[in-house]
């Protein structure tokens, strides 16, 4: 089975699942966005306060992040990471019960 057979499958398990599915993969995006322009922005040009706007895109867990001691591309990753755990989060909570 393909994996998109298989993602198919359990959007259409759930009651909300194609909405679910929808608002997660659009919320990944945007966080999967604003990680490559920041890192194109920090391999060629000036960063400035471009990392803000990936810190507001995942809020809720960038502000502890910000407390570690890292920065540059590790921060980036951490970032990036946490923003696709809670695209996965929206996902759980979006899509309902089973249908079955």
């Amino acid at each position: 089975m393909s994996a998109f057979a298989l993602m198919r499958s359990n959007v259409y398990r759930f009651k909300r699942g194609k909405v679910a599915m929808a608002a997660a993969t659009a919320y990944a995006a945007v966080v999967i966005g604003l990680a490559l322009w920041i890192e194109l922005l920090m391999l060629y040009g000036d960063v400035g306060f471009a990392g803000i706007w990936l810190a507001l895109a995942v809020f809720p867990s960038s502000v502890p992040l910000m407390t570690l001691p890292v920065h540059g591309h590790a921060q980036l990753a951490l970032q990036t990471a946490a923003g696709l755990g809670q695209a996965w989060l929206l996902w759980r909570l979006l899509r309902g019960a089973s249908r079955h």
